[in-house]
């Protein structure tokens, strides 16, 4: 499969009535530890918006064997098969992508790669006889899905929706990119800690808005800035179950996703709405849409 090379893909789409850019944003999921009763609602309010565009932030897939917290420890990853976790993935992209166009067709997906994507390369290092077989879009079959990947740990790459002619434009550049151009800028993440915002705005967010996933937290920051824009950075939350074994006290963690607007016809113009989603006493989950509508997960104990 060919990767993006970075020139510019096309117009999107434009809303039928304002023109407008309209996308949603899903953060880290980790299959098979994801939390699907959360993403059944998510799917349900997606569906229910015309959009021109979906991503998905990159840790899509948690890959626990080949992670550090494994290595040297057969037991602990017993009875886990990495074809079964390839196959729920399947199931992610069909599930989003069917959300993502159900009204709209054309709308274009993306998928970024995370650091936990990024471990099947430190393992071909390791084992070099498996290079070339574990290539998640060839295994993911993206291109019949029409899913477009972007090798953002690993190449240091990123999804830029940039303003130019009048026209939104999907652009792949590299981290000497981060710091030129225009529009709204979309990464992994690379730092953690208290103020990961705040580094990712003061070392990448110059010249653009930079969201992104990676911390598993809601986190949003603007540096100071002599005129207009001012660097803003946003982190959006998680979508797998917190229940990591590392987390051995009180977390930052919150469940979340977003949606994204863009003005088409007026450069500088955009908002993003984070969807924090709650949860009862009983364990279901509620959040509202950008529709007014409330969206819910409770099946047993009454609507």
């Amino acid at each position: 499969m060919k990767i993006w090379d970075g020139s510019p893909e096309g117009a999107f789409r434009s809303s039928k009535w304002t023109g407008d850019i309209r996308g949603v944003l899903l953060p880290d999921i980790h299959i098979p530890i994801h939390d699907w009763r959360k993403l059944e609602i998510v799917y349900e309010c997606i569906s229910d918006h015309k959009l021109d565009f979906g991503l998905q932030f990159g840790d899509l897939l948690d890959f626990d064997a080949l992670g550090r917290w494994s290595k040297d420890k057969p037991g602990k990853v017993e009875g886990e098969r990495m074809v079964h976790d390839f196959g729920m993935a399947a199931d992610f992209w069909d599930s989003f992508t069917t959300a993502v166009r159900s009204k709209n067709p054309d709308a274009k997906v993306y998928g970024l790669e995370g650091n936990h994507e990024a471990r099947i390369h430190r393992f071909c290092d390791e084992v070099p006889y498996f290079k070339g077989i574990f290539h998640l879009p060839n295994i993911l079959e993206f291109d019949e899905r029409k899913v477009q990947w972007i090798p953002s740990f690993s190449e240091s790459q990123m999804l830029r929706l940039d303003w130019k002619n009048k026209a939104l434009y999907s652009r792949v550049l590299g981290r000497s990119d981060w710091t030129a151009g225009t529009g709204v800028a979309f990464i992994h993440g690379w730092y953690c800690g208290m103020h990961h915002a705040k580094k990712t705005s003061d070392s990448y967010g110059r010249a653009m808005p930079i969201i992104y996933g990676h911390t598993h937290d809601v986190q949003v920051y603007t540096s100071h800035a002599f005129g207009w824009p001012r660097p803003f950075s946003a982190s959006i939350g998680h979508l797998r179950l917190a229940d990591a074994e590392y987390i051995t006290g009180p977390d930052r963690w919150h469940p979340a996703f977003a949606f994204i607007s863009l003005a088409a016809e007026s450069e500088g113009i955009w908002d993003i709405q984070i969807i924090r989603i709650c949860e009862d006493v009983f364990g279901n989950s509620h959040f509202f849409g950008p529709n007014g509508k409330r969206y819910t997960s409770r099946v047993i104990h009454g609507t």
